[in-house]
Formats: C-alpha cells, sequence, structure tokens
C-alpha cells in the first residue's frame, strides 16, 4: 500500500494545449504580463501556466494558477497576486471585472473610456443598439454596461458598428478596440467564439457582414 500510495501513477490531463494553441489569451495588467504557455484541463480542474512577465524590469518567472470544474457556472474566480480573475469556460477566455476609474473620456456622449482599461455604455443607447448577445459580455450596473476590454469581451459590440471604433486602429500599438477587420477576425475567434456561434456568422460571410455593420453611422460626407 506505502508503494502504490507513493509511488503510484500520476494523474494525467485529458488534454493539453501549448504556447502556440492559447498564446493570445495572455493577461495584461498595470503591473505584470501573464503570458499564458499552457492550458492543461483535468477531470475536475484546469491548470494555467504563465510567463510573469514584469512591465517595467521585464523580468521573467514562471508562474501557475488553477480553477475547479466542479461548479456550473461560465464564470469561474480565480486569484493572481491578489486579483481577481475569471475563467469563461464557454468562451475558453479569461475576464476581467472592474469598475471604471478616474476621469472619464468620451467617445460618444453615450460611451466613456477610463483610465484602468474600462469603457462604459449608456445602458438605453447600448440596448437601442446592440444585440443582447454583444451586451451579455458586459457587466450591467447603475444604468451603464461596463466592460474591461483589455479582455477581449467587448468584440461582439466593436464587430456590430467597427466604425465607431476606428480611433483605434490608428493607433501604432495593437489594440484591443481595434475595428479593423483583421482585429475583429482574430479576436472574435480567440475572445467570443460563441458570439459568432449564437449570431450563425461563418467565416464565409464574416467579410460580408463586416463590410455592412461598417456601413452604420456613416455620415454623407463619408459616401
Amino acid at each position: 500500500m506505502f508503494f502504490k500510495k507513493f509511488f503510484g501513477k500520476k494523474e494525467k490531463p485529458i488534454s493539453v494545449k501549448n504556447i502556440f494553441e492559447v498564446g493570445e489569451k495572455s493577461i495584461y495588467m498595470p503591473d505584470y504580463g501573464y503570458m499564458l504557455t499552457q492550458i492543461a484541463t483535468y477531470e475536475k480542474r484546469i491548470e494555467f501556466s504563465f510567463d510573469r512577465v514584469d512591465s517595467e524590469s521585464l523580468e521573467i518567472e514562471k508562474f501557475t494558477a488553477s480553477v475547479s470544474l466542479e461548479s456550473d457556472e461560465r464564470l469561474i474566480p480565480f486569484d493572481i497576486d491578489g486579483q481577481t480573475i475569471y475563467w469563461d469556460r464557454i468562451d475558453e477566455a479569461f475576464r476581467l471585472r472592474y469598475l471604471p476609474e478616474g476621469e472619464a473620456t468620451p467617445l460618444i456622449p453615450k460611451v466613456n473610456f477610463y483610465p484602468n482599461e474600462v469603457m462604459t455604455m449608456e445602458q438605453e443607447y447600448a440596448e437601442e443598439h446592440y444585440s443582447k448577445e454583444a451586451l451579455s459580455y458586459a457587466v450591467l450596473k447603475d444604468g451603464e454596461y461596463i466592460w474591461c476590454y483589455n479582455d477581449g469581451s467587448a468584440t461582439p459590440v466593436v464587430f456590430e458598428t467597427p466604425r465607431l471604433f476606428l480611433l483605434f486602429a490608428k493607433l501604432k500599438d495593437r489594440h484591443p478596440l481595434s475595428g479593423t477587420f483583421l482585429s475583429i477576425h482574430s479576436h472574435l475567434a480567440v475572445f467570443t467564439p460563441s458570439y459568432a456561434k449564437v449570431k450563425g456568422i461563418k467565416e464565409d460571410d464574416l467579410i460580408h457582414l463586416y463590410n455592412k455593420n461598417l456601413e452604420i453611422g456613416k455620415t454623407k460626407t463619408e459616401e
């Protein structure tokens, strides 16, 4: 019994995805970037392996975290360095849940951005212009929909009105709110694939739908 207990076979994962399959799902926060290198799925848990990169010194440290699969909830909370992160078991992506902090910068009067990478949208405006599937990725609080857009959760909203977000396409650095077709094509697949599935969006239809959505908000001078 002793040898069987201490020298028995180690539990093997059901599946393992390497850095080439999961690297784009990495998490970026002010102090650290958590570069995802592996996801190992077991019967009752998922284990994440990261390279934790210090944003100032660029020093790299190996880091692991895990979530239990015994809950039926879609968003499973876990802790990274004192921050609560959520694993979206449907889209297989990380979700951040921050409330707005600092002074708002309006994109348009109904849409505001905050220094902590949070976007808010007035409830009435949001429900008039966006599908319930796109809004399901936000938190509704005090008459506003709230996205921490750095986790890719705002991608459906950008897809449904890409012209509104073309400002971010002009930035030199890759931005999660970029309204270009290439960005949306990538982000839908990585961060919100269940949105595309529920909406019936197929690969062959995507460019047509994008161009159709690009017409929304077009002014006469742009026609």
